[in-house]
């Protein structure tokens, strides 16, 4: 399991691992991992955190889990775009 992370993570729960995944995340402090609920679904989306550049898709994405869903859609629909 040396090179394989997600083994490491999920099924190891090795917190060397985890740690490192929270630091890319911006979280690696343990005193802001503290304040932060739920703090492991947010290493779901460490590819969306790290690609640049970030889209609106991305964006939409964790808003939409963020917000569980609810009324999403009426909220973007709702918003003036520039043009």
């Amino acid at each position: 399991t040396k090179y394989r992370l997600c083994l490491q993570v999920v099924e190891e729960e090795d917190p060397n691992q985890t740690r490192k995944l929270f630091c890319l995340l911006g979280m690696g402090s343990e005193g802001v991992r503290k304040q932060v609920p739920d703090r492991h679904r947010f290493i779901r989306y460490l590819g969306l955190v790290l690609q640049h550049p970030r889209s609106a898709l991305g964006l939409r994405t964790l808003l939409r889990d963020a917000m569980g869903g609810l009324m999403l859609h009426r909220i973007l629909r709702g918003l003036a775009w520039p043009g």
